[in-house]
Formats: C-alpha cells, structure tokens, sequence
C-alpha cells in the first residue's frame, strides 16, 4: 500500500511538497506526469540491496538517483538529496527498492 502526504517546506515552493511512502521490496510509482524529484528520508532501514529512482512510470528508463547498501547514507535521513532546487523529471516518478532495500518517503512536487 502506498500512502500520499504533504511536506511542509516552509513556503520555498509555491505548489508544495508532498511525500509518498516507499516500501522496502516494492515499486512504486510515485507520482505520473512531469514534476521535480527532492530526495528521500529513509524510514525503515535497508540491510542489503539497492534503491534506485527513475523518471518513469515503471521500474526502468533514465535514473534519476540510486542508493546501494554499502552507502553509509541507508541508514541517514535525507540520505541523498539531489540538489536544494531538486532534479526535474518529465514522465514520472518511480521508487524501486529491492532485495532488502530501505523503505523511504520520496519527496516531489
């Protein structure tokens, strides 16, 4: 089950941010259609695998950001933001963990 939320960025985006949750051995398509990707929290730990974004609606094509578990960063909240402006995706936004990968809350807009 994927669960939708709002972030509050304190007004740095007129749209606003909203977050989705990621489960660990899953894909999720976050969110369909053009937007701006800001990172990942991660809130359930990942003891192997990988985790990777795409700009897709499906768990292929252009990646937009990809974390390993030999990354120290797993185990930090917002282990991996792209850039403060975020990164911008054009077809959508998907999460993939697999093989025992973090559960995370990707922020967008």
């Amino acid at each position: 089950m994927t669960l939708a939320g709002t972030y509050d960025d304190g007004g740095a985006n007129s749209g606003g941010v909203s977050s989705t949750v990621c489960p660990t051995n899953a894909t999720t398509v976050v969110k369909s259609g053009p937007g701006v990707y800001y990172g990942l929290d991660i809130t359930v730990v990942g003891t192997t695998g990988v985790l990777t974004v795409f700009d897709n609606t499906a768990g292929s094509g252009k990646i937009l950001d990809i974390l390993t578990a030999g990354q120290g960063a797993l185990t930090a909240s917002m282990s991996n933001p792209p850039a403060p402006q975020g990164v911008a995706f054009a077809t959508g936004l998907t999460v993939v963990s697999a093989l025992n990968g973090p559960q995370v809350l990707a922020f967008f807009d």
